[in-house]
């Protein structure tokens, strides 16, 4: 081997004792730190989609019942007030889940990702 790397001169900058056990324990607790960012910026990724999915709803929501006030009488004597307001909470609602579930966040955590990576590449 014999071949430092770049990591190896960045730790003997900060520490003097150039041992391999340090060096371990360095990137140890480096790789720590990060997984412990990434845990917080993961549950405000889920918190943020949460938010904004409950804030979708909620516009499909109020646009649904400003469409009902528009509805003739005659549809809700058909079909009865609750098959309405159940279909109408069933599918805002499984349209939430979706939302939620969906690749969407995925993709821009991902985007995010690779434009967190970059810059480790001119180091």
């Amino acid at each position: 081997m014999g071949k430092n790397g770049w990591i190896t001169p960045l730790i003997d900058k900060f520490l003097s004792i150039p041992s391999a056990e340090y060096y371990i324990l360095v990137v140890l607790i480096v790789t720590i730190i990060l997984r412990a960012i990434g845990l917080i910026l993961n549950i405000i990724h889920i918190r943020l989609f949460t938010k904004i999915a409950k804030d979708v709803s909620y516009k499909i929501r109020k646009k649904l019942l400003e469409h009902l006030k528009r509805v003739s009488m005659r549809e809700y004597d058909v079909l009865g007030s609750g098959a309405v307001t159940s279909k109408v909470i069933t599918d805002v609602d499984t349209h939430t889940i979706a939302f939620i579930a969906s690749g969407v966040g995925e993709v821009i955590v991902e985007a995010l990702t690779v434009l967190g990576y970059l810059p480790m590449f001119y180091i």
